[in-house]
């Protein structure tokens, strides 16, 4: 009777509440995952522009240098542009899981 009705009507609520509960749990936990990637793309955005000032700067030494600290120029200069690829490499390779992460993320919730 109108009890029955009464008690399904309830017991839906309450589980349409948990699903809904339980989504928003997932969102924030993924928005907090996004915003922590977001900085650690910010952070190596910084640490590339960093070592591309610095790779600027031995450049301008360079020029403006004696032979024997033209050497030691060249020798920072190469270990700049190596550690510059380095983190460019890394911060594409980040980019990439990121990129795989959110469209395994869509896929899923599409489904």
């Amino acid at each position: 009777g109108a009890g029955e009705e009464e008690d399904r009507l309830k017991s839906r609520l309450s589980a349409e509440r948990k699903a809904a509960h339980e989504e928003e749990n997932k969102f924030q936990s993924r928005l907090a995952r996004d915003e922590q990637d977001i900085k650690d793309q910010q952070a190596r955005l910084k640490a590339r522009l960093s070592t591309e000032d610095e790779l600027r700067r031995t450049e301008s030494e360079l020029e403006h240098s004696s032979a024997k600290h033209e050497q030691e120029a060249r020798e920072k200069q190469a270990s700049l542009e190596k550690r510059l690829a380095k983190e460019e490499s890394a911060a594409k390779s980040a980019e990439e899981q990121l990129r795989e992460r959110i469209a395994a993320e869509e896929k899923a919730a599409s489904q």
